[in-house]
């Protein structure tokens, strides 16, 4: 009896929890070649601090912010060609190596409209055929900052520990 009672105080929590609120896949948006913390490790914690610090600023310089953002940061991806032409609006993430750069990596990430019916995780044709470059790794995901760090989706993580906590809170 006590175990329905939980199950029934926790199901809209976890309901809630996996509700992705927003419908506008946003990626995150930067090039290796402008922000050097757009590289490999990327430390999403140390740039959404970096952004509170230098507020009115370019990340490193204390120049006034340009239209152009070259610090890494959240992109709402725009989807309204998407439908129009049988594509879906994606996150990409590659690591190239141009000729030219001392064999050095970057790492470009964004907004992508590719295919619809590229499968997550492929790399968009015309990137994977591209020779002018060495492509290390290529890379679409579709949901929020999915090209920044791997991991766990949060709403995914509170959906399974939720229940576990509350059974534990109830039991007592």
């Amino acid at each position: 009896m006590r175990a329905v009672y939980s199950m029934s105080v926790c199901a809209p929590f976890v309901f809630l929890a996996l509700i992705h609120f927003g419908s506008a896949l946003q990626c995150w948006k930067c090039h290796s070649e402008f922000d050097i913390t757009c590289h490999d490790y990327f430390n999403v914690t140390r740039i959404e601090q970096n952004k509170r610090y230098y507020d009115n600023f370019n990340y490193g310089s204390n120049r006034p912010v340009q239209n152009q953002r070259n610090e890494p940061h959240l992109e709402h991806c725009d989807q309204s060609y998407a439908t129009h032409f049988n594509q879906k609006t994606v996150c990409l993430k590659r690591v190239y190596r141009a000729p030219g750069s001392n064999d050095r990596p970057h790492v470009q990430r964004e907004c992508r409209l590719v295919s619809i019916n590229l499968k997550e995780g492929e790399c968009p044709e015309d990137l994977a055929s591209d020779r002018s470059r060495t492509v290390d790794f290529c890379g679409t995901c579709t949901y929020d900052g999915c090209n920044g760090a791997t991991g766990i989706r949060t709403n995914v993580l509170a959906a399974l520990i939720l229940p576990v906590l509350m059974l534990l809170v109830l039991r007592k």
